[in-house]
């Protein structure tokens, strides 16, 4: 962790601080580079000096060479090599130099790095081996680093000059990056203020160069239009639950006006209260769909989800309003129910399909007819609920699914349009397709669920 006062305050700040972290790893990756390849020469350096202990030192007459032997040795692999790297120090057990040129400063070390030099010449660092002969000599093999040294005067200047390079080029880099990236901080960063402020309709601009910035600025304007459009739902339904409420709030405030009055009868009083409280019932189921809705748009009821047999609950539902539709001048039938099963909440799918029927019967003349099936058709189950009223406008069939939308702009019938809003909400819990069209005359229902085996 960098302490507080290190820390980039800036975009900008933060791509120089990548600058800088990229540069110090080039210095790196330099440096590795080099001292691995003084490995390798150096490798190469212990196999020649091996390989040149192996020939000075081979038997002699099946004994071990004598410092005689050896010395004539090296004098004969110096004749035959004019110019050579290898260098030697022959000395006898009296301290006698015998063969080679060679100085020391120094012993060698534990990695076998030694100094010397040639008469004449400078000390120069170099690889050299060892070795104590039968009769008391000592042998010493060098092999001189120059390929090594004439490595470091090419590669470091080039490697300097490429990490001034790349420093110059990764700061020019980190600027135009750190500008870029603050650029579009900064429009999102105003776009948000902009939408705190309240001005909704404000969105990030979308870069004309396409890649991750541009689909990130997609992806924030999506959500800006949801907002967006909540925030207009919101304020639809606070002004459709306002109007709602004006009257039955108003006939009620009446209504216990009325009931106060001294001079009433006990009769009327009570009829009085009566009505208040038919009031109270209304205001109160209009609040208890509301409740209805939201808890399914929630998903609170998924631990009631199960296997639902969905044709014995249409049957069921079908059978127990026909008496009611034709009370009312109306019919009901059930056309076809297949045997099929679905996952899902029952109370929910019996809620939908009385709404669905209840509407049928609220926005049809009398002498209508309403149709309801069940169908099953390549993995899916398709409920359909038909009648042949007047029918929905087709520019309002998809209004008529949200919420406080009614047709009937007076609002002089019963009801709060939230009816096909639930419906909607319960198929939408049921990951079920909901689509309306016309049944020339009247409007067809039709909602495709999911089948299960």
């Amino acid at each position: 962790m960098l302490p507080d006062r290190l820390r980039p305050r800036s975009v900008t700040g933060l791509a120089g601080v990548f600058g800088i972290v990229c540069a110090l790893a080039s210095v790196a990756i330099g440096i590795a580079l080099y001292a691995l390849a003084s490995m390798a020469f150096n490798q190469v350096q212990d196999v020649r000096l091996a390989r040149e202990k192996t020939r000075l030192l081979a038997p002699f007459d099946g004994h071990a060479p004598t410092v005689d032997v050896v010395a004539a040795r090296i004098a004969e692999r110096t004749h035959q090599r004019a110019i050579s790297s290898i260098g030697h120090r022959l000395v006898d057990g009296a301290g006698v130099l015998r063969a080679g040129t060679v100085e020391f400063q120094q012993q060698p070390r534990q990695d076998g790095t030694v100094f010397f030099r040639q008469p004449g010449e400078a000390w120069e660092a170099a690889r050299a081996v060892e070795f104590t002969l039968a009769d008391g000599g000592h042998l010493s093999i060098v092999a001189e680093s120059e390929s090594i040294e004439d490595l470091g005067k090419v590669v470091w200047p080039l490697f300097g000059a490429a990490l001034a390079l790349s420093a110059v080029a990764g700061a020019l880099a980190s600027w135009l990056l750190g500008r870029s990236i603050s650029s579009r901080l900064s429009a999102i960063g105003t776009t948000a203020n902009a939408i705190i402020a309240g001005d909704y309709s404000r969105r990030v601009p979308v870069d004309s160069l396409g890649g991750t910035f541009a689909e990130q600025a997609r992806t924030f304007n999506r959500m800006l239009d949801r907002i967006e459009a909540l925030m207009d739902n919101l304020r639809q339904v606070s002004s459709d639950i306002a109007h709602d409420l004006r009257t039955p709030l108003t006939r009620l405030q009446a209504t216990l006006r009325a009931a106060a009055e001294s001079d009433l009868s006990e009769s009327e009083r009570a009829a009085f209260i009566a009505a208040a409280g038919r009031e109270c019932d209304g205001v109160l189921s209009l609040f208890a769909a509301l409740l209805r809705i939201g808890e399914v748009q929630a998903g609170r009821r998924r631990p009631q989800v199960a296997s639902i047999q969905l044709d014995a609950l249409v049957d069921d539902v079908v059978e127990s309003y026909v008496p009611v539709f034709a009370d009312s001048g109306r019919s009901l039938h059930l056309a076809e129910c297949d045997r099929c099963s679905i996952r899902g909440d029952a109370d929910l799918c019996n809620q939908l399909l009385v709404n669905l029927i209840e509407n049928a019967q609220l926005h049809t003349p009398p002498g209508s007819a309403t149709q309801v099936s069940l169908r099953r058709n390549a993995g899916a189950v398709l409920l359909t609920v038909r009648d042949n009223g007047v029918g929905i406008p087709a520019e309002d069939r998809e209004d008529v699914l949200q919420r406080f939308v009614r047709l009937e702009r007076s609002r002089s019938t019963p009801g709060h349009g939230l009816g096909l809003a639930l419906v909607a909400a319960i198929a939408g819990f049921h990951e079920a397709i909901i689509t309306l069209d016309d049944a020339k005359p009247g409007l067809i229902v039709r909602i495709e669920f999911p089948a299960i085996d």
